[in-house]
């Protein structure tokens, strides 16, 4: 029979626990939303959300419209911290692969100061290709600039200087 009363008294225990946790939410939510904001947002009539308040008792409907708000902002908590934990993981990689882009940057770097060395190095071959080229035109010696490597190009006039 005593155990039967101690189990009782730690269920109403929970359930005034649980009545504090929804009358605080109810204040809380009143504080937000004033009174008739709070009443739309719990889908109740705003008389019954104010008598609650007054009595410091929560009707039965004023109970479930409470719970079901509680679920919701439990279900919704969730869903951030799972969004946050998904968060905190792409920040992990990326700061992992921020870690490792001075070694692919360096090495990217390498490469292009390479292929930059390699084209300043052609551009410098013709360029002094190119001189010899205009030294022989200004010459006039075509044997020089066949020497080079110039080839006479083909024209619609079967090789022949056109005439303008």
């Amino acid at each position: 029979m005593e155990h039967e009363r101690v189990g009782v008294a730690v269920d109403r225990s929970v359930e005034d626990v649980h009545g504090v946790r929804l009358m605080a939410l109810l204040r809380e939510l009143v504080r937000e939303r004033d009174v008739k904001g709070a009443a739309e947002e719990l889908g109740v009539d705003a008389r019954t959300l104010t008598t609650s308040m007054r009595r410091g008792r929560l009707s039965d409907r004023m109970r479930v419209a409470l719970e079901q708000r509680l679920l919701g902002l439990e279900r919704s908590a969730r869903e951030q911290a799972g969004r946050t934990e998904a968060l905190e993981k792409r920040v992990g990689s990326l700061e992992e692969e921020r870690e490792a882009s001075p070694d692919v940057l360096e090495r990217a770097g390498a490469a292009i100061e390479g292929t930059v060395a390699a084209l300043r190095e052609k551009h410098a071959k013709a360029m002094r290709r190119l001189a010899r080229v205009e030294a022989a035109l200004q010459t006039g010696s075509v044997a020089a600039v066949r020497a080079e490597g110039d080839r006479p190009r083909r024209t619609r006039t079967g090789g022949r200087t056109p005439r303008w």
